[in-house]
């Protein structure tokens, strides 16, 4: 009888630590997703800055190639706007273009079509520079 119990002992045994070797290969497996999710996150953002970054590069019609520029910038889009307010509280130039961003997508999804500029003001108060298009290489 004594022999039974030991060989359901060493079964049990030998099945848990095929578990916990299961569960260590599942958590294995979930950290290199988290890792492939991660890199694919930050691979996506880096390519939206630098695109966003192209655009601002093309409108301002300069190159912010130097850290005095790129504090220059700075402290522009995030200084408070003196006159400017919206529901009581002080916003940034940052903040207004985000704020004309929105507006003017709500606005194009009205109209029923995503891409179109407004007309007269709106964001673009005149023509974007037109040239080499920093993304792409090509004439715009």
């Amino acid at each position: 009888m004594t022999a039974s119990i030991d060989e359901r002992i060493a079964r049990k045994r030998a099945a848990a630590d095929k578990q916990a070797a299961r569960a260590a290969a599942l958590k294995k497996e979930l950290r290199d997703l988290e890792r492939k999710k991660a890199a694919a996150e930050r691979k996506a953002r880096t390519h939206r800055l630098v695109e966003v970054g192209a655009i601002l590069e093309q409108a301002a019609g300069m190159a912010f190639d130097s850290e005095d520029l790129r504090q220059a910038l700075s402290e522009v889009l995030n200084e408070q706007a003196a006159a400017a307010y919206k529901n009581g509280k002080r916003l940034t130039l940052g903040r207004m273009l985000a704020d004309a961003c929105h507006t003017q997508i709500e606005r194009s999804q009205q109209q029923g079509q995503a891409s179109q500029r407004p007309s007269g003001g709106g964001i673009w108060a005149a023509e974007p520079p037109r040239g080499i298009d920093p993304i792409t290489g090509r004439p715009m």
